[in-house]
């Protein structure tokens, strides 16, 4: 195996755990707060802005100098914001861009997974 492909194999696997446990982060911390948790939302927000990786990415709100951001907010970026490096979109887009150059390499299930 070339190390080219044994690279590009590896980021896949990457990519892939990398979204799944951004997921499955998200799918807790929705849970808890569902669950009726005494848990301030915004608190709740700033503890998944320090764990993810977000704190000081978004622009700051009027007069603060940090910035302000509610728990949608921080979910929307942590799933959906291909300008995030750690959203799940973009480790999505990660995982098929490395495949498509090991194409040859893995399973057509995976291939149709990524592309789905």
């Amino acid at each position: 195996m070339l190390s080219r492909i044994a690279e590009s194999l590896f980021w896949v696997g990457r990519y892939l755990e990398r979204a799944e446990d951004t997921a499955r982060i998200l799918d807790v911390q929705i849970h808890q707060l569902l669950e009726g948790s005494t848990q301030d939302e915004a608190l709740a927000s700033g503890v998944l802005r320090s764990v993810m990786g977000l704190a000081g990415d978004a622009e700051p709100a009027a007069g603060r100098g940090t910035p302000e951001l509610d728990l949608n907010e921080v979910t929307a970026l942590l799933a959906f914001d291909t300008t995030q490096p750690s959203s799940i979109v973009s480790s999505l887009v990660g995982a098929r861009e490395n495949a498509r150059g090991v194409r040859e390499s893995i399973s057509s299930e995976l291939w149709e997974c990524l592309n789905a």
